[in-house]
């Protein structure tokens, strides 16, 4: 896990901007980071690898994330998966989103969480 927590009371950080995560997405190397930095990442660092395009960790630098030519770096990010464990350790009071039933019915709410399932602001 790329979040180094030596005990409960400390909250999982983002190894990239090193704030509390924000929709933490987890790479095959199991390293977790924000989804947005890892989008900023990833629009900054993408790489040919194989005759296809890629990323490197940012912390271990292992090569990831071995995408066709015609998907796009902007959904990327968004193709890795959820990290559950660091998703459910983010304090509730601290979710900074919108929730996302509140948006669609033209309503603007702070969430108090996602759902592991569908990654929706609640």
């Amino acid at each position: 896990m790329a979040a180094a927590i030596s005990n409960t009371e400390e909250e999982p950080t983002c190894p990239i901007c090193l704030g509390l995560f924000n929709v933490p997405r987890q790479l095959p190397c199991a390293h977790t980071f924000c989804q947005s930095c890892l989008q900023s990442y990833i629009t900054s660092k993408a790489i040919e690898h194989e005759n296809k395009r890629c990323i490197e960790c940012p912390v271990c630098s292992k090569t990831v994330g071995h995408f066709t030519q015609n998907k796009p770096t902007s959904e990327w990010a968004s193709s890795f998966p959820v990290d559950t464990v660091i998703q459910c350790m983010i304090p509730k009071s601290k979710v900074d989103r919108v929730c996302d039933a509140c948006t669609a019915e033209g309503f603007s709410v702070t969430a108090t969480g996602f759902c592991v399932v569908c990654e929706e602001a609640m």
